[in-house]
């Protein structure tokens, strides 16, 4: 089997492997992108081994390599000058493992490859918290290294709400399940890519001790199922209220979400209208703007003392946020995982931040812009809540 090309050149460097080895999964993400971080969960171990062997083999022609290697999934040798994080045996701290992998990406530099054989494994080994603490600290760093990860999850070792939380954050998450007797891949997340590829299903083979696709990639119900259930989760809203929005049954709707059902239109309207979702063309829209209207906008948690209401999410301007920090709340994590840069204006309080390894902070009043920078970590020092307006834009 011929290996596919594993590195590309941008503005004159070598960068990342650009591609997950795998053809098929190529194809069904539309293309590897230079800072994706790919996540693919499964519930075939044997799937997660020939992915994690086909995304190694394909690094044996591209740049810097880091293999974090948890489980021995692979017996394919690393390229020559590679980094490898053994935690096969002994005792796995995910803390030490975050710390390793930082020191790897400064040693390698950006543009380089990233396999993590099994997130899984820390979770297991250090508990559900310090396993996203550490994709939270190391996928939104390799995004901005312009490096590429692939992350392999054993679908049956962790809840829903711990997968929600991952596919929020990374660019690209595809959930392998198995289907009457078949594998069928399923796009979940695929930032980046046109809006089509969401929902994209392909169902695999085995042969040789490779994935092959078994049929053309489709779409389906699935992919309008999984919009709505990524605009609900983002909202912050339970099926049963939403459903309660749109007046249809709770179980309706899950079946909707689950790509059992399909919609009709006036039920897909009254659903983008509860969200805040803008369908159509719409009056606005020929005249040359649009109104996100507030019965769509929902308080969520982003952690203790920190909540944000969605304020609007365009696609030619970006996600808008109104975030409150309660008094010495904040978080040592990014608040938000967009693409682009990012513009706060403070309304009222105080916000320390941290961009880049430079501490600032902002009084009532005062604005950040960062096309660049990424906000890495923030704080309210003062006696008051912090009133934020806060956009991401997309990259």
């Amino acid at each position: 089997m011929s290996r596919p090309v594993a590195f590309g050149f941008i503005d004159g460097k070598r960068h990342a492997v650009l591609t997950t080895g795998t053809p098929a999964l190529d194809e069904l993400v539309d293309g590897v992108r230079v800072g994706d971080n790919l996540v693919v969960v499964s519930d075939s171990e044997a799937a997660l081994e020939m992915i994690g062997r086909a995304f190694l083999a394909a690094t044996q022609e591209s740049g810097p390599f880091v293999f974090a290697d948890t489980e021995g999934r692979t017996a394919e040798p690393v390229p020559p000058g590679s980094v490898v994080l053994d935690r096969r045996g002994g005792v796995l701290d995910a803390a030490a493992m975050t710390d390793d992998l930082i020191a790897a990406d400064n040693q390698v530099g950006g543009g380089a490859t990233f396999l993590i054989d099994s997130l899984t494994r820390v979770h297991v080994r250090c508990g559900r918290d310090a396993a996203l603490e550490l994709f939270l600290t190391i996928c939104p760093r390799l995004y901005r290294r312009g490096s590429v990860a692939m992350w392999l999850l054993d679908a049956s070792s962790h809840d829903q709400a711990f997968l929600d939380r991952i596919r929020g954050i990374t660019q690209v998450f595809v959930h392998l399940h198995t289907q009457d007797g078949e594998l069928e891949a399923e796009v979940m997340t695929s930032a980046g890519r046109a809006p089509t590829t969401l929902g994209r299903k392909q169902r695999l083979r085995e042969e040789d001790g490779a994935l092959l696709a078994s049929g053309p990639v489709g779409a389906s119900r699935g992919r309008l199922g999984a919009l709505v259930r990524s605009q609900r989760l983002t909202r912050g809203l339970s099926q049963a209220e939403l459903a309660r929005r749109v007046n249809v049954s709770p179980s309706a709707l899950s079946q909707v979400e689950r790509g059992v059902r399909g919609l009709g239109a006036e039920t897909l309207i009254r659903i983008w209208e509860a969200l805040g979702v803008p369908f159509g063309p719409g009056d606005t829209l020929l005249r040359g703007y649009r109104i996100a209207r507030r019965s769509g906008h929902q308080d969520i948690e982003f952690g203790t003392g920190v909540t944000g209401r969605l304020l609007f999410d365009d696609p030619s301007v970006g996600r808008c946020w109104r975030v409150t920090v309660e008094s010495g709340a904040g978080s040592d994590q990014p608040l938000l995982t967009g693409k682009g840069s990012e513009s706060i204006i403070l309304e009222e309080g105080v916000l320390d931040l941290q961009l880049s390894g430079h501490a600032e902070t902002l009084h009532e009043g005062d604005s950040l812009v960062a096309p660049q920078a990424l906000v890495e970590s923030f704080r309210n020092p003062g006696p008051i809540p912090a009133s934020v307006v806060w956009l991401v834009r997309h990259g």
